[in-house]
């Protein structure tokens, strides 16, 4: 799954607006992702 569509899925799978805080969360686990991805890729 690309990294676009997992934020997308993410986001719009929590519905209404999203807090800073979820928002912040869902940085961070994004982050997470996309570097042990860009490590495991390299």
């Amino acid at each position: 799954m690309q990294p676009i569509e997992l934020i997308n899925n993410i986001l719009y799978s929590g519905g209404g607006t999203p807090h800073i805080g979820h928002y912040y969360c869902v940085n961070m686990v994004v982050v997470a992702v996309t570097a042990v991805t860009a490590t495991t890729t390299i």
